[in-house]
Order: structure tokens, then sequence, then C-alpha cells
């Protein structure tokens, strides 16, 4: 932390910020701090403590600069597709960087992350070319109404090296206080927090760079593994220097992410929280992936619950993890190959469905309303449907084009078989956050051939961690050969339950079920 100014200094600032709020050309110095002309613009009393809980006048500025910016943040993670992490400053490409930023800009984002590395800048002294390649990043970002997080230390772990971090810091960052271009700077990517090194060095850095940037917010994060469990442990482990802002980064199941959302933000009030990365890779993985189409489209599909999460836990939009998919002769060795897959664009800069999802959730118009219950929405050979995914498949499972209620198209599941571990289906995750106190109903038309077995519509509900806890279900289908019919469920959360799934089950059914115009509604909560 700071030190508190001694009575003789604290009275020069209070006679400095007078000064500032004066009239005429004494209050329109142009040499004036962002900090002096924060508090000039806020009408701050010159008397100290200025701001919250005794804070300094810098500390307070900073405070609000972090909380107006959490709330505001529209965010998006960037490397260049064909020369990501370090080649995008070794291979430094001006123009590239001016194409790339216009689509960041593009997406609806007002802020863009770029990560610095020690290996490509030079250390403990930045070279002047580096640092002068970062004037030019910040000169194009700034040209496409984009500010700048700034990531520092990336691949870099001599966390014993204090002297020489902050060496390295100063000479990247001094003469940038006044630089409104950088709206926040990161110590490093994901600190682990159980390292009581990495942790003392993270609180020198956090410290140093109050003194270098004293208006501009700092953030730390910890790695997506951890979840809210690291972000509590990592709070903790810098309290005697705490940050402006935590930044908790997401790649888990999207139904459980509300939950995991508002304990994060719990975890480290009232320090502001954003959701700093975030993301499904839509490259495929192996035989068993459905394909890139189909991959495409659940990735969407996950920004859209993962979206409506965030804004429901208060939160501003996630920032995706990343501008674009990454050509793979780029990227690190060790990579697995779902790394390159993250982007909303492909390697060509062609946009994937989950770029419309993203820019709606930075304008404020994505909805939470049912996905694709009508089945409109097809992928690869039309034989899926976004934002559905199959449950232990048993007898066949196909789209119907026309065969719904009135044209539209259907799910028909035949010759499917009981199971001691689990039901056929399809299902979906909604994307209304689940809340004690809600009602829940689920509804969908219905009819048969030749119909056997057990045939409905479910809610499988589950904890913060992902286990299962119950089902609400309608009444089964009849079997034989019935028409159209309705199957509604209705019910509400069970105690601890975070998360909900809507399936469409087939169990032990000779002949074939055709499901229709599946809806789901939700009240109270």
């Amino acid at each position: 932390m700071r030190p508190r100014p001694a009575p003789a200094l604290a009275l020069v600032a209070a006679v400095t910020v007078l000064l500032a709020l004066l009239p005429g050309a004494l209050g329109e110095r142009a040499d004036t701090s962002r900090v002096e002309r924060h508090a000039a613009e806020q009408r701050h009393a010159p008397s100290l403590p200025l701001g919250p809980a005794g804070l300094s006048l810098e500390a307070g500025v900073r405070q609000e600069n972090a909380t107006r910016l959490a709330a505001s943040l529209r965010l998006v993670n960037y490397y260049p597709s064909g020369s990501p992490w370090e080649r995008m400053w070794t291979e430094w490409s001006a123009s590239t960087l001016d194409r790339d930023l216009r689509r960041v800009a593009g997406t609806g984002a007002t802020t863009v992350r770029l990560i610095v590395f020690p290996s490509a800048f030079g250390f403990p002294v930045v070279r002047p070319q580096m640092r002068e390649r970062l004037e030019d990043a910040l000169r194009i970002a700034a040209r496409h109404g984009l500010r700048v997080q700034l990531t520092l230390f990336d691949s870099w772990s001599d966390w014993a090296d204090l002297a020489g971090s902050r060496t390295w810091t100063t000479s990247l960052l001094s003469g940038s206080a006044e630089d409104e271009r950088i709206a926040l700077v990161e110590v490093r990517n994901e600190i682990d927090p159980s390292d009581p090194q990495v942790t003392a060095w993270a609180r020198d850095q956090v410290s140093l760079l109050h003194d270098l940037l004293p208006a501009t917010p700092v953030t730390v994060s910890t790695s997506g593994r951890l979840g809210v469990d690291g972000l509590t442990t990592l709070r903790r482990a810098l309290a005697d220097a705490p940050p402006d802002l935590f930044s908790l980064h997401y790649y888990g199941d999207p139904g459980l992410a509300h939950g995991a959302f508002r304990r994060a933000a719990v975890a480290v009030a009232p320090t502001p929280l954003v959701v700093g990365e975030a993301g499904l890779s839509s490259r495929p993985e192996g035989p068993g992936s459905p394909g890139r189409a189909q991959d495409e489209a659940d990735q969407a599909a996950w920004y859209r619950v993962v979206q409506n999460a965030a804004r429901a836990a208060g939160l501003a939009p996630v920032a995706p993890w990343t501008l674009y998919d990454f050509r793979r002769g780029g990227v690190p060795e060790q990579l697995p190959d779902a790394e390159v897959g993250f982007g909303l664009l492909r390697t060509d800069g062609t946009p994937k469905p989950a770029l419309d999802v993203v820019s709606a959730a930075f304008a404020g118009t994505l909805d939470a309303q049912p996905f694709n219950g009508r089945f409109t929405l097809l992928v690869g050979d039309g034989d899926a449907a976004a934002g559905w995914t199959p449950w232990k498949p048993t007898g066949s499972a196909r789209i119907a084009r026309g065969q719904g209620v009135s044209g539209d198209n259907a799910l028909v599941f035949s010759g499917t078989r009981a199971q001691a571990d689990g039901v056929t289906s399809w299902f979906t995750v909604p994307a209304q956050p689940v809340e004690p106190g809600q009602r829940w109903t689920v509804s969908v038309q219905a009819r048969g051939t030749d119909a056997t077995g057990d045939n409905d519509v479910t809610l499988s509900w589950f904890d913060g961690d992902g286990h299962w806890l119950a089902n609400t279900s309608s009444p089964p289908l009849a079997t034989g050969r019935p028409s159209w019919q309705w199957l509604i469920g209705t019910g509400s959360p069970p105690a601890g339950a975070e998360a909900v799934q809507l399936h469409l089950r087939s169990s032990a059914n000779t002949g074939s079920v055709t499901f229709s115009r599946v809806s789901w509604k939700v009240t109270g909560g």
C-alpha cells in the first residue's frame, strides 16, 4: 500500500486540489495530472482523507475508475491468427494489427487485451524498438476507438528477481501515468495463488504499478482450472497490496457459469470482478467430434448461456478468448489442437456464429428466450440442431424436416433401449439462470408410431459442482399411435440447484416418437 502523506505533504496536496478547482487560468492548467483533473471534475473535498475508507486521493480515483470500468468493460482478447504469442511482437506487422483491431472494434468492444513478453521485449530493460512497437499498438487501438488492457510478464517465471522485474516494468511504463489509452494493467496472466514466492512478487508489482500509473486500475487473474477457490486464495495472498480488479477466467460448463460468477463476485467483494477470459473451442477433437459445423454451433450456444449468466450475476459481458482461430504452425508446439479453435473468427477472418452472440451481449441486446426449440437452425448435413446435444444414444435420432406441427422440423427417436446409467435424449441448456423460488414450465408436442416405453420431456437439476440432484418430468407419451399431444412438466429448482438441462427423452421404445415445438418459461425467483 502507498504510505499516507505526512501532514505537510497533505497540506500541499490539498492546496493543489483547491487550485485545480478555481475558475479561470488556475483551474485550466495543462500540466494537471489525471488524478487532479478527476478530483476537480468530481468535486472531491480537498481535506484528507480523500476517497472511500480513508484512501488517498490517488487510490480513491483509481478505485472509482476500476468500478466504472468493471461495469462498462467490453473486452476482446487478441493475438494475430498467424503469429500469436511472442511472434506478435517479434514478427511485427502494423498493417495486420490495424486490420485486426478494426475487426475487434466491429464486435462492439471498447477494449482489447494485448499481452507482452519479457523474452520478446528485452529484460531487464525494454529495447527501444519494442517500446516503439507498443506505442504503435496503442496508437492503432486508439484510432479504432479502443483502449488497451496490457498484460505483463507472460511466459516469465523468475519470481525471485524482484529488482529485475521492477526495472522491466518501469522501463516499459515510465512516462505512461497520463496515458488514458491504457484502460488497465494486468500484472501477469494467471498467477499461481498457492506459491508464496509468486504472490510476494505479485504484491511487489501491484505496488509498483500503483506508483507508476496512479489513476490506472491494476488487475490480477488465476487459472480457470482453479475457479472461484483459486480466486479466493489469490485475494487472501494479495491482501497487503490488493489489486483494483480481479479477473476470473472461465472455460467450464455453461450451465454452471451463473453460480460460479455469483460466488466469485462475493469472494472478492468489495473489489470489482470481471470475467477476463472465457470461451469454448470449436475445433473438432478426435473421431468422436460431430464436425466443424456442429462444433461452431455449440460454441455459439455456449456463449449465449454464459453471457446471459454474466448479466444475471451483475457483471459486464465475458471477454472472449479469442478474436481468431490460430494457424497451427504459429502456436507453441506444446499446445493441444483444441487451443487453436477458440476464435470468434476463423483463420481467414470469416465469422463463426459465436461472433453475433458476443456482439449482441456487448450491445446489451442478447436475450435469454428459448433457443432453437423448433429445430430451425440445422448444422452439418441437417442431421443436427444448433444448441442441442445427444446424450446416451441408442437406436437412432434424426431431424425430420417438415414432419413437426404445422410443417415445422421435428426430432425423431426410433428403437431406443432402456439403460441402467441414463436415458437416451437430446438436451439443451437454457440461457435463463437458475434461482431459488423460480417456477419452471417446459412443454413439447409429441406423437408416436407404435411407441413403447417412456418418452417425455424432463428438466434435470444440478448443483454448483455439476452433480445431478433431481428431475422434473412431464407425464410420458401414451403408447401406440397417439396423435399430437402436449407433454408439460412444471416444477421448482430443488435446494442447492444452480443449473438445469432440458432433455427430450426416449427409453425402451421399439417404435418411434416425434418431438416438435419445444418451449419453456420461468417465473418468480
